[in-house]
């Protein structure tokens, strides 16, 4: 909000300037003046040309109609101010003959076209204007505006004079035309003060408006071109300039440390979650290692009894009690494989997997675990065949892990083929011939390609609504990519919907690597 007080000696100081610069009426050398004239008139090119830059970028950052109408009047007034100074007497001709008369007519264009500008600007309702090809509009108002300020040159003859060369004086209608612009100047500033705006740009812009006042009041009453009243119209003009840019300039600086101190505070609070989810990481994990002794120790003593109920020798059961015991041993080791893989989880999470490099051969690990689920499978009434592997195949890996990712496997196309479907269990060197692949293939329920990644993840199911059709923690197929990765190999997958799914992972070829023992941690 601009202090009225200070607004008040502003305009006395300029008010004391100009009439001081009257008092002091002096006819300036011509070549000091065309040479302190062309210097004046570069910068006030380079410093229109910024404005508009900066007009421009906020515009596109922030959609506002204000900054868009701004950045177009700087534009095409910093392009009027240049041929202006192109148009000059003793200057390499633009597209037709230069004279004062010339020169002074792009010079009023420019300064209307300056005070219509901001006039629009900050009368127009402020506004969000979003332009889907703003920057081919903004080529497009160059464009146009190039071929208006050639069409000038070339009517010069029929427009209204500007510059009296008889005379050497400037016309009325020059005169009045500053006036108008003085007048644009003065109904701009008299909106920005009665705003109480406390936008930094538009306390400057108000103070910029008042030097420019002076800067056309300035030009309106010059009697030669080469007297001191001329010469402080453009510093007075160039002031101005420098005011808006400072404005636009200050404001983003401010957005620039605005949004690095958010990016600060979004830092700061992301790395205060990462290190409550560490901790939280932490708790869970050990949350899952007490849990894990916790439950394995009942779940050995059930399963111990349960046996020894099994045992004819500690006496007879019924059919019926002998069908409870036997639900209840399956459902504890059921749960004990449940607990271990949380076990097993939890030490690749604590970097304390350890695995043993062991000669393994591939066609006896695929005979003795199908063995173990043939049972199972024909209770279902699915076909788990297997197409014997090469006996050649020896791989490198820890035995008792290989056979709880193939059992792994074989326990999930279970789960996922109905009645009636096939299972197939195959080995083979792949193409660099230094690894092995087991395949399991089924023609189950396949699972969606954009699932594919996403189900190795720890605690994940395709249907994890609580009525899904298939039980399970989720914890499965996780374990079984790390447990691969860890002993050198890879898991792929290929499956559609309905079309079945085919694991595959490879293990390195026996001799082509030299570990004895990974120590997997952290």
């Amino acid at each position: 909000m601009i202090k009225l007080r200070n607004f008040t000696v502003t305009l006395m100081s300029l008010l004391i300037l100009y009439l001081l610069a009257g008092h002091i009426y002096i006819v300036l050398d011509s070549e000091f003046f065309l040479t302190t004239h062309l210097t004046l008139e570069v910068a006030s090119v380079i410093v229109a040309i910024l404005v508009s830059i900066f007009c421009w970028y906020e515009y596109r950052y922030q959609q506002q109609q204000k900054m868009l109408i701004l950045a177009f009047t700087f534009c095409i007034m910093g392009m009027l101010d240049f041929v202006h100074s192109l148009s000059y007497l003793g200057m390499p001709y633009f597209i037709t003959e230069n004279s004062a008369n010339k020169a002074s007519t792009y010079w009023i264009m420019a300064r209307l076209v300056q005070g219509l500008g901001i006039f629009l600007a900050i009368y127009l309702k402020d506004r969000k204007l979003r332009i889907p090809v703003a920057n081919i509009v903004f080529t497009l108002v160059i464009l146009v505006s190039m071929v208006g300020i050639g069409a000038v040159a070339f009517l010069l003859p029929y427009l209204p004079g500007m510059y009296d060369p008889a005379a050497q004086t400037q016309t009325m209608t020059k005169i009045l035309s500053e006036y108008i612009v003085i007048g644009l100047y003065v109904l701009t500033a008299g909106k920005l003060l009665t705003s109480k705006s406390t936008d930094k740009r538009d306390v400057l812009l108000t103070y910029a408006l008042a030097v420019g006042v002076f800067g056309e009041l300035a030009f309106a009453t010059y009697n030669y071109v080469y007297d001191s009243y001329n010469l402080l119209g453009h510093i007075f003009k160039i002031i101005s300039f420098g005011i808006i840019l400072k404005g636009l300039f200050d404001e983003a600086i401010g957005q620039l440390f605005q949004a690095n101190k958010e990016l600060d505070d979004q830092r700061h609070a992301l790395e205060k979650a990462n290190e409550q989810l560490q901790k939280t990481d932490l708790m869970k994990d050990e949350f899952l290692a007490n849990t894990n002794h916790e439950l394995r120790s009942p779940l050995t003593a059930i399963i111990a009894f349960t046996e020894l109920l099994q045992d004819t020798q500690t006496g007879p059961l019924t059919p019926l009690q002998s069908d409870y015991v036997n639900e209840i041993s399956d459902s504890s080791n059921d749960l004990l494989s449940r607990v271990n893989e949380i076990r097993d989880l939890s030490r690749i999470k604590a970097g304390k997997m350890i695995l043993r490099s062991e000669k393994i051969m591939v066609e006896e690990l695929v005979d003795t675990i199908v063995r173990r689920f043939k049972p199972q499978y024909d209770n279902k009434g699915i076909f788990l065949e297997v197409e014997s592997p090469p006996k050649s195949i020896i791989v490198t890996g820890d035995v008792e892990r290989v056979s709880q990712i193939l059992s792994n496997l074989l326990s999930n196309a279970l789960k996922f083929t109905p009645a009636g479907g096939t299972v197939l269990v195959s080995a083979y060197l792949d193409n660099s011939l230094s690894h092995a692949k087991i395949t399991v293939e089924d023609n189950g329920i396949g699972i969606d390609p954009l699932e594919h990644e996403a189900i190795f993840d720890m605690f994940y199911q395709i249907d994890g609504t609580s009525s899904r059709s298939y039980g399970g923690t989720g914890l499965g197929l996780s374990l079984v990519k790390n447990l691969v990765e860890l002993q050198g190999g890879t898991i792929n997958l290929e499956s559609h919907p309905n079309q079945g799914s085919i694991f595959s992972f490879s293990l390195p070829i026996y001799g082509k690597t030299g570990y004895t023992e990974v120590d997997y941690g952290t």
